[in-house]
């Protein structure tokens, strides 16, 4: 069972991973993406550690019932990952395509997988 965690302590586990969220972009994200819309990825992530702070369980035990502790970045590393991939995707999905013999660009959609 979770407990509520108070405020503070919320808003300092969150300020503590901000530097997490910037370092998984600058891994995940192609620098021009990044530049134009890293901010903005930035600012979304936000809510979700808080969400992440809200779930995370500092009792966890294993299947055995014996104490695992878990660093509360490698519990959100996922989901953070997963957040910008679900971006990116998106974003390649919807890039017009210009065309390789004549420059016009289609409103054809991208066919990558991530």
């Amino acid at each position: 069972m979770h407990k509520t965690v108070p405020k503070k302590s919320r808003n300092e586990l969150v300020l503590r991973h901000l530097s997490f969220i910037a370092f998984r972009l600058n891994i995940k994200v192609f620098s021009p993406y990044l530049q134009q819309f890293g901010e903005d990825r930035f600012s979304a992530a936000i809510p979700i550690l808080y969400q992440k702070v809200a779930s995370y369980d500092l009792n966890y035990k294993d299947r055995a019932g014996k104490h695992k502790p878990v660093r509360f970045s490698s519990y959100i590393w996922k989901r953070i990952d997963g957040f910008i991939i679900d971006y990116l995707r998106k974003e390649f999905l919807t890039i017009p395509l210009a065309s390789a013999t004549t420059g016009e660009i289609s409103a054809g959609r991208l066919r990558h997988h991530l």
